[in-house]
């Protein structure tokens, strides 16, 4: 072996590079890196991208305090608007009581989710409503942050429809806001309802006195010969005896009459009337005969004037006088 091969240096066997190789190397490295940098800004461009476009789902914030939400919404790329605040039967002071949109709605990056705060559930002193119409009843209840419950109605011969007769709870007792309050309301004058009677057979002078007090028109009235009977007897009515029957309604009668009665016949009388003291009156005079129940005057009237008509009649008939729509009395006409 030859000495001085023994006495080389590996490191003397590498071959040191030149300047050239040198430049390539460095080359090569900034080409890795920019293309290290260029991927991994690629990827977060891609990233932002699919961000902004992808829905994402709106959490649940009912119940939360505000910065509660706030954080939330921020977590999850969303923003926190407070629309108002307002009471609230059931979510505490201070806490969320309405979002829009509501929880597991889609939002995009960056809008917006509304808030309603509550202002808790205050005690509220209540009014009496006692007396008001329905209408201001339930004004007055909203002013004070209640609500109007059920309604009951009983008729009433002196308080009007729709006025408040009782309310449960009572007046000046406390509350909580949005209480609803029962109401008992009148349902004005009751109808009044008779049952018809049976006048077969009866004369028609006892049907007016029996039916007109009433305010029950005889209005329809047929003669059909009969000699059997008295005149003015009744052979058919209607409605029939037992039906149901309310002031201001009309009968029908057939009544009976002889061959020979020449009281059928049409008559022109004279009826007078002078009106008592010491007020003014309002007067009505109906006429009664064989052609039903009619009114031929309604006036207001003062004390002391006097009435002077010509009216046509037929049959056995009788004016009634009326003053302020109560009876006043009854003035026979002559055949």
């Amino acid at each position: 072996m030859n000495p001085k091969l023994s006495k080389m240096n590996t490191s003397d066997l590498l071959v040191s590079p030149n300047s050239k190789e040198k430049s390539l190397l460095i080359r090569a490295g900034k080409l890795l890196t920019q293309l290290v940098v260029i991927t991994i800004l690629c990827g977060w461009i891609a990233l932002k991208i699919t961000n902004q476009i992808q829905p994402l789902v709106v959490p649940q914030i009912v119940g939360l305090t505000p910065m509660e939400a706030i954080r939330k919404l921020h977590a999850k790329g969303l923003k926190f608007s407070l629309l108002r605040s307002q009471y609230d039967e059931y979510v505490p002071k201070g806490l969320i009581s309405v979002q829009i949109p509501v929880a597991n709605s889609y939002l995009k990056i960056g809008q917006p989710v509304s808030a309603i705060l509550s202002r808790g559930n205050p005690k509220e002193i209540i009014p009496s409503v006692i007396g008001l119409s329905y209408p201001q009843a339930e004004i007055t209840l909203a002013q004070d942050h209640l609500r109007t419950g059920n309604e009951s109605y009983i008729p009433s011969a002196y308080i009007p429809a729709e006025v408040v007769l009782s309310q449960y709870p009572p007046s000046n007792i406390v509350v909580p806001s949005n209480t609803k309050i029962d109401l008992l309301l009148s349902s004005g004058t009751p109808k009044l309802h008779y049952v018809m009677p049976n006048l077969i057979n009866q004369s028609l002078n006892k049907a007016f006195r029996l039916l007109r007090p009433l305010g029950i028109i005889i209005k329809n009235i047929k003669v059909q010969i009969n000699d059997t009977l008295l005149p003015e007897t009744i052979l058919q009515e209607k409605p029939l005896p037992g039906s149901e029957i309310s002031p201001h309604n009309t009968v029908a009668l057939v009544i009976s009459d002889t061959s020979s009665d020449k009281n059928e016949k049409a008559r022109y009388r004279t009826i007078k009337f002078t009106v008592p003291g010491p007020t003014v009156h309002r007067v009505q005079i109906d006429i009664l005969d064989n052609t039903g129940t009619r009114t031929i005057y309604d006036k207001m009237k003062k004390p002391g004037s006097e009435i002077k008509l010509g009216v046509t009649i037929h049959g056995r008939a009788e004016a009634e006088i009326y003053l302020n729509q109560q009876f006043f009395e009854e003035i026979s006409i002559p055949n």
